[in-house]
């Protein structure tokens, strides 16, 4: 049986992993369907204020930057 999308939800708040990880150990994403890239990650986090996140988007620029 796959899980519904509420039961898989409830399952990573309470493991404390990403809805994402678990939807790919369920088989219902592939890892290259998981993986955010880095300013979308940042956007989705939502244990980050709005400030937190404009600061590792401008550390994560400043990395691209001096690449």
């Amino acid at each position: 049986r796959r899980p519904s999308a509420e039961i898989l939800q409830q399952l990573a708040k309470a493991l404390k992993i990403s809805v994402e990880a678990l939807y790919v150990r369920a088989g219902l994403l592939t890892d290259d369907e998981s993986t955010p890239n880095v300013r979308e990650a940042i956007g989705r986090d939502p244990q980050l204020s709005g400030e937190q996140k404009q600061a590792l988007l401008n550390v994560y620029d400043s990395f691209l930057k001096s690449g």
